[in-house]
């Protein structure tokens, strides 16, 4: 009997659980200050069990970001998501991306370009390097108005169109002239200008190279031409 009454005179030990878990004593602004006892007359002097590690803190079902959110992205534009290139928008504007530091679709900017040209040519304009920024800028502005893209971009689009530029701009002095006659929307004192350079020891020495360099070298043996047409070889690999 004294068995008994003295195992039901035991009382299990009490103890504090983490407000955590119990939710018992928990303050507003989620901290649980471990002096404070619990609710339903457990003892402060209870053992206190550790609370488990908050999920939150530890785990996260998010995989780590590689970029530094203070930084801009380091992600290339040329995968960035849009219309298809080539497509024609609201506002009659081209669709066009950058890959490999040239346009696609690679033959309408060019055509888009050689026009442009005609619309504004200077005295000296025989060569490249000796038009203007306010008419190069004129023929960047007029190429705005007929295509658009993305905006992460537009950093690099002015530098691709003006190495694009460069190029057109050459292959339109050339075909004028291999031609030799002047066209109506170049006038009579730009035209006389520019056959006295065309027939400049300078102009000449200048052409005969580039020639040998078509030609693959001294030898005539042309390593790469390309045969594609106005489509680039980019093009020709996206359709394949």
């Amino acid at each position: 009997m004294n068995n008994r009454r003295r195992t039901g005179s035991m009382q299990p030990p009490r103890v504090r659980m983490c407000s955590s878990i119990s939710g018992a004593n928990s303050q507003g602004d989620g901290s649980s200050p471990a002096s404070a006892p619990l609710r339903m007359g457990m003892a402060s002097s209870s053992p206190v069990y550790p609370c488990p590690p908050s999920s939150a803190a530890t785990t996260s079902t998010e995989a780590p970001s590689s970029e530094n959110p203070s930084e801009p992205s380091q992600r290339s534009p040329d995968t960035v998501e849009g219309p298809l290139p080539g497509s024609v928008g609201v506002d009659r504007r081209i669709y066009i991306v950058i890959v490999g530091k040239q346009f696609i679709p690679s033959g309408t900017c060019s055509r888009t370009m050689t026009g442009t040209f005609k619309e504004r040519l200077e005295f000296n304009g025989y060569l490249w390097k000796n038009i203007s920024q306010e008419t190069k800028m004129f023929y960047f502005r007029e190429f705005e108005k007929s295509f658009y893209w993305n905006s992460s971009i537009d950093h690099l689009v002015y530098g691709v169109w003006e190495k694009r530029a460069r190029v057109r701009y050459k292959d339109f002095l050339n075909k004028l002239h291999t031609k030799g006659e002047r066209p109506r929307y170049i006038s009579e004192d730009i035209w006389a200008n520019w056959m006295q350079y065309w027939s400049s020891s300078e102009a000449v020495t200048i052409a005969d190279r580039n020639s040998t360099n078509r030609k693959g070298g001294p030898e005539g043996v042309s390593v790469s031409i390309h045969t594609g047409g106005t489509l680039s070889h980019q093009e020709h690999a996206d359709r394949l």
